[in-house]
């Protein structure tokens, strides 16, 4: 399969994107973040991450809030968190795609810039925006519990309220 492809950085938000509901076994644990990324990275690889809005049980550095880091860096920092509640992180291919979009423009145009966007909500389940196909089968594969979605960016995140 050619997951080169399955998305460009500056996707528009008309495309076919994938909202995938996974339940937290480890109620918003950073093994279960671990394990939902490396199924993840498989299809959609990325180098970057941006996180926000992370409230966290432990210790996470608040200079890492908001700031565009290695996806190695923010595998460090879990190290020190033993749960998460509530947070995103827009995940990039590339450092300037990331840097390039601002916090200011939303929420939607964060989504739609990044090549894979992962919220921990309620510390209970992982909400994934992507446009890999492949990613439902892939974690219903590796036993995860989901519930799945399909259409254009916009009418996914009018109905995901818990974001």
């Amino acid at each position: 399969m050619d997951t080169e492809n399955l998305h460009t950085e500056n996707a528009n938000v008309e495309d076919v994107w994938f909202r995938i509901w996974a339940d937290s076994p480890g109620c918003g644990s950073p093994a279960d973040l671990r394990r939902l990324l490396r199924i993840l990275f498989a299809l959609t690889p990325c180098e970057f991450v941006k996180v926000t809005n992370l409230e966290a049980c432990g210790f996470f550095d608040d200079a890492l809030e908001s700031r565009v880091i290695p996806v190695s860096l923010l595998d460090e920092a879990l190290d020190n968190v033993t749960q998460m509640e509530w947070g995103r992180f827009f995940f990039y291919r590339d450092r300037r795609a990331a840097e390039a979009e601002t916090l200011s423009a939303g929420l939607e145009s964060e989504i739609a810039t990044s090549t894979l966007t992962v919220c921990v909500c309620d510390n209970s389940w992982f909400t994934v925006f992507t446009k890999a196909p492949a990613a439902s089968k892939a974690l219903i594969d590796a036993g995860w519990r989901i519930q799945s979605d399909t259409g254009p960016l916009a009418p996914l995140l009018q109905r995901a309220a818990e974001l």
